[in-house]
This record gives structure tokens, sequence and C-alpha cells, in this order.
């Protein structure tokens, strides 16, 4: 339909209040650090949509949506107001429209790995923030889709991510807690991909990212416990003796012996 539109010259879709955009938009590295931003800090209602990127970001909020062509207003110290039913609609289909909605774009998959990371460049900065004790980068969602898509996306740029379900509380605040689900990268290897494919534009954060990569040693290993009768079955399916097994994994017989009749914790 866009198509047999533009035939006749540059199409614009147009609200009852006139505001409007073109059904042809470039999408330019402004856009998709402004979603990415939107997905971590927006909030869609009925008819505006609002972004709190806090003090430290609102500023570059501000510039982008000037930038981007997209009326918006102040609502308070760190949080602004997007009008008109056009971008809030835009905002919605893109983005999602609350906290457990979330989800990346539904083009991220087709974009290239250069712009696929400033749109999670956009999306950490909102919503990811450096352990310095822990040397890791970490994101929290209240969005099961939009946790599997970031760890699914990072994975694209070679970077593994871990998920976990966590529960959070806010302090100061009568709210109960709930579970939400967290997005880590642990490792020197893939703290070094995220800091080159993705990385942070705000200087705190930049900071702390290279403070941890440092002082980060080591990998990004997880060891699982399996039962010790599957290494008995997988070595019985392919025949070999426990003397081969052992010798082959330089262990006495009688280790792997007690590794095949043991169960872990």
């Amino acid at each position: 339909e866009i198509a047999v539109l533009e035939r006749f010259g540059p199409a614009r879709v147009v609200s009852r209040h006139r505001n409007g955009r073109s059904l042809s938009e470039p999408l330019t590295d402004d856009w998709l650090r402004f979603l990415g931003l939107f997905v971590a800090e927006g909030h869609v209602a009925e008819d505006f949509a609002t972004v709190t990127p806090g003090p430290e970001l609102v500023g570059d909020v501000r510039e982008l949506l000037a930038a981007l062509e997209i009326p918006f207003f102040e609502r308070g110290r760190g949080e602004l107001g997007i009008g008109g039913r056009v971008a809030t609609e835009l905002l919605r289909t893109f983005c999602g429209s609350r906290a457990e909605l979330k989800h990346l774009p539904p083009f991220w998959a087709d974009l290239d790995d250069d712009r696929l990371g400033r749109l999670l460049s956009g999306y950490f900065e909102g919503d990811g923030w450096v352990e310095t004790d822990g040397a890791a980068v970490i994101a929290v969602t209240k969005s099961r889709r939009l946790a599997n898509e970031l760890a699914y996306a990072l994975l694209r740029l070679g970077i593994l991510a871990r998920l976990s379900r966590t529960f959070k509380r806010a302090s100061g605040t009568s709210h109960a807690g709930d579970y939400y689900w967290q997005v880590a990268i642990r490792g020197r290897a893939d703290i070094e991909a995220f800091a080159q494919h993705v990385g942070f534009v705000h200087h705190r954060k930049a900071g702390q990212l290279g403070a941890i990569l440092a002082s980060v040693v080591g990998g990004n290993a997880d060891f699982v416990p399996v039962p010790g009768r599957w290494i008995l079955e997988a070595r019985a399916a392919h025949r070999l003796l426990q003397r081969e097994l052992a010798e082959d994994s330089g262990l006495p017989p009688a280790a792997l012996g007690l590794i095949e009749t043991t169960n872990p914790a």
C-alpha cells in the first residue's frame, strides 16, 4: 500500500490534529539510538507517550527528538512527553507500550552489525549499568521477550549474555516488588566485544566500562554438573571400555568409575 501511494509522490500519514510523518523515512543513527532509549525508558499511554531518561540523559533525548522532528513537551525533571497519535502508535508498534510488553523493533534482525550495535547502545545507555564490583555490564527488564531478544541480538555481535530471573523492589516506595529478567555480560572477551560493538555514549558509563576492562580477567564460562550415569550411557553407546575413556581423559580408571557412579548434588 505504501509503494502504491508513493508512486504519486511523497506520502504522509496525518492525524486529525495534522501531526504527521512521511511514510518512508531513512533509518538514521539518531532513529536507532532513540528507539533503543525508548525501549529502555519509554511508556505509551492512550494518546501520548513519555520517555524518562533521567537528568543525566534528558538533554541527549531532547536533541534526538529535535533532530527527528518529533514534537515533545516537558513533564518534569528528567521526563519528556511526546504528543500526537502518529508518533504514539509508531512507538507502541516498534517498542511496546509498557514495561512487561517491551521488545526490540521488529526489524532488528535485518539490521547489519553496525546498526544493530547502535540500537543496542541506545538501550543499554538507558537501562544498562556497569557493575564495578562484579566486573559486568547489566540490564534488567520486566519483559521476558525483550530479555530473550537482547540475548540473541548480542550473540549476533559475538557477545554471550547470561539471562536470569531476579526479584527487585524499589526502596522508599510502597511497591511490593516483582520478578524481573536480568541480562548480564561477564568475562573479558565478552565485555571487550560489548565495548567494541555496542558501548556507552555517556562519559560516566563509558569511563566505568573502561575501568573494568582494565582489571577484568578470565572468561565467561559456566560449568553444568551432569549425572555420572550420562557419561556411562554415552560410553556404552560408543562401545568404549572404561580404561579406554579413562586413558583419553587423563584419568585413572578408578577415578572414572567413581564419576560414573556419582550424581551431582
